[in-house]
């Protein structure tokens, strides 16, 4: 069984028992995961390549893009990814272009030390700043 899955049984076990409503999805722990595993390296990223079961990072990153253009495919599905930093940390150039092209995601860095509530829009791989928020669930606060 996935390994993924596996995390979604047990951290869901308790409400199976109890019979109620619980949504996890795997899928998405997969590809923060993986995202995660292309900015890792050494000990780290042999850990989360075992835990996803492929053997190479390249590996990883070309199921990944196949998954996101099969998923891109599906149109009653939207799938928005994105990593971001702190402005004083530097995020290497062959991340960013591989979170982008392997993962579909955005990666950024952004001012965490500013106290003013900002809310960004992912929508298309570009990211827009704005006062207030709207009505689409693309946005995020910070």
């Amino acid at each position: 069984m996935d390994q993924c899955l596996q995390v979604a049984l047990v951290a869901g076990a308790d409400a199976i028992a109890e019979q109620s409503n619980f949504i996890f999805s795997p899928l998405s722990l997969r590809a923060a995961l993986a995202l995660l595993a292309a900015g890792t390296k050494g000990e780290t990223l042999r850990e989360l390549l075992a835990f996803l079961g492929s053997q190479e990072l390249h590996l990883l990153n070309a199921t990944s893009a196949g998954r996101i253009a099969e998923m891109r495919s599906w149109p009653q599905l939207s799938f928005a990814a994105g990593i971001f930093a702190d402005r004083s940390l530097s995020l290497r150039p062959e991340f960013v272009s591989t979170a982008s092209s392997a993962h579909g995601a955005l990666a950024r860095s952004l001012d965490f030390q500013n106290q003013v509530v900002q809310y960004y829009e992912i929508n298309n791989k570009s990211l827009r700043k704005h006062d207030e928020p709207t009505n689409n669930s693309k946005y995020f606060a910070r």
